[in-house]
């Protein structure tokens, strides 16, 4: 199956979770990021004549979306052509307020490169672990001593069945996402850029050692290059973060270029 293939195959996979998407609670949402978290099923069938109030069966027909709106995209609207009249012309307004020299409004734009301007994620089926880490809770700092960590963070790790990083180990084999890859180090010390460790022994920032200190050094300096050589800019734009041992359970690195 070619790459077109696969895209229509799982677009009409998403495109049919959707219309059988049934409603239930808000899980969370954020302001700063524009991004909601929903809470329903997968109904048994799209037609709304027929709705069925059906219950919520975690891990069967349990499903979160998560809307977020995307970002303006300056290099599509400068292919499109798009002048700023012109997107001023298409935005159709809906409330203005103004004070003084200053005035803003709420409205929408129908201009072709503004578009797709809301990203759809899905999780189904949603798991009760994947419903606890949307919802909305209260948060707290906690300082993680090496006691606390063999006591508690440790067996919690060590518990977790190997289907929760099933989608890491789909990256690494490439069944998936392989077009999103910006480099990889074939050596299984090394990572990829989107920063999965290729070792399934690291499973959290407390199990590195000083052996490891040339793996990190690797990944410092691979991942930055070919983040300059690829997107551009320079090293120091550059910065990179450890995420969170309880999420995938699997040593991961974000890096973020600014």
């Amino acid at each position: 199956m070619d790459s077109d293939t696969n895209n229509i195959t799982t677009l009409s996979e998403i495109e049919g979770l959707l219309r059988r998407f049934q409603f239930k609670e808000v899980l969370s949402d954020d302001t700063s990021s524009k991004t909601i978290w929903l809470l329903g099923i997968r109904a048994a069938t799209t037609s709304t004549a027929n709705i069925v109030d059906e219950p919520i069966v975690v891990g069967h027909n349990a499903a979160i979306v998560v809307l977020e709106r995307m970002a303006f995209s300056p290099l599509a609207i400068a292919e499109a052509g798009c002048s700023l009249p012109t997107l001023l012309d298409s935005v159709l307004l809906a409330t203005g307020e103004r004070n003084d020299v200053y005035a803003w409004a709420t409205g929408d734009a129908s201009v072709a490169a503004l578009k797709p301007d809301l990203r759809i994620a899905l999780t189904y089926p949603a798991t009760q672990k994947h419903i606890d880490k949307h919802r909305r809770q209260l948060r707290k700092w906690a300082s993680e001593t090496p006691e606390l960590y063999a006591r508690i963070t440790k067996p919690f790790i060590d518990s977790q069945p190997a289907s929760r990083v099933q989608w890491v180990h789909n990256i690494l084999s490439k069944q998936v996402e392989s077009e999103h890859i910006v480099f990889e180090d074939p050596d299984p010390d090394s990572m990829y850029l989107v920063a999965i460790v290729h070792r399934h022994d690291l499973r959290s920032l407390r199990h590195l050692t000083s052996n490891h200190l040339l793996l990190l050094n690797n990944l410092c300096s691979k991942a930055t290059l070919a983040i300059c050589v690829g997107i551009g800019g320079g090293a120091d734009a550059v910065i990179g973060y450890v995420d969170d041992a309880y999420d995938i359970v699997n040593y991961d690195v974000y890096n973020v270029m600014w």
